[in-house]
């Protein structure tokens, strides 16, 4: 009766999971012309069938609890809307998949930590760790106005103590204000309901499926490799080594 249960629970997100990939069939291989399937073009389906399974091992409001960073993760995407910027799909489906991996990993660590005498402080830290990522993507935004590029990474390389807290203070805005206080506000609750998380492992078939979605972690953080937030990285530290050995040559001459 269990089984029948789980699979009224979960036929909704299969449904959207078959019509993702309908849409995404269409769009490689139709409208662009892809000869060959991209495998960063899967990511968002495996982050589907993930946050599925997570649904179905998990109580309501366990789930609702720890869907709410995966919001949070995902909602720099929403930059490139409000800043009238480009998104091309390339770009945006890898970010999806670390997205999706880092929230998995987050996850599965809180619900191994539920174990410890500490561990309720401890899936706090790693809570804050998670939060901490958007949480720069929308400072950055709220300081510069745009989806962060590598010359704002070569800035903040660069720059010392004070121009750095010249240019927090100088930057500060409501929004950042209001954006502060939801990831703090959001961590408070994590902590005062922290006792809701749990999770069905009672049969082996449930232990398979906590494993399985361990493994698209993983699998997301592996293909998502290279995205919009390394490429910038590898922008930026391939600038900084040619202006070095510019320097070098010219102190050389």
């Amino acid at each position: 009766m269990n089984k029948f249960h789980l699979i009224r629970k979960i036929y909704p997100f299969c449904i959207g999971l078959a019509l993702i990939l309908g849409a995404e069939y269409f769009y490689m291989n139709i409208l662009i012309g892809f000869a060959e399937p991209d495998l960063n073009g899967f990511t968002l389906e495996a982050a589907a069938l993930m946050t599925t399974l997570y649904f179905s091992l998990s109580n309501h409001k366990s789930f609702s609890l720890l869907a709410l960073p995966l919001i949070f993760i995902v909602s720099p995407l929403t930059i490139f809307l409000i800043s009238h910027q480009p998104l091309h799909y390339l770009s945006f489906m890898p970010f999806m998949g670390l997205a999706a991996g880092l929230w998995g990993l987050w996850a599965a660590l809180v619900f191994l930590c539920r174990k410890f005498s500490l561990g309720k402080y401890v899936s706090l830290l790693l809570t804050l760790a998670v939060l901490l990522f958007p949480l720069a993507l929308w400072s950055c935004y709220f300081m510069t106005g745009s989806w962060p590029i590598f010359t704002v990474l070569l800035a903040i390389m660069q720059t010392n103590g004070k121009e750095a807290e010249e240019f927090l203070t100088s930057h500060l805005s409501l929004s950042a204000f209001f954006l502060m206080l939801a990831v703090f506000g959001y961590l408070f609750y994590f902590y005062r309901n922290y006792s809701l998380i749990s999770i069905k492992t009672d049969c082996l078939w449930k232990r398979g499926l906590l494993g399985l979605a361990a493994l698209l972690s993983f699998y997301l953080l592996f293909v998502s490799r290279d995205n919009m937030l390394t490429q910038m990285a590898a922008e930026a530290k391939e600038y900084q080594a040619n202006y070095d050995l510019f320097l070098w040559e010219k102190d050389r001459r």
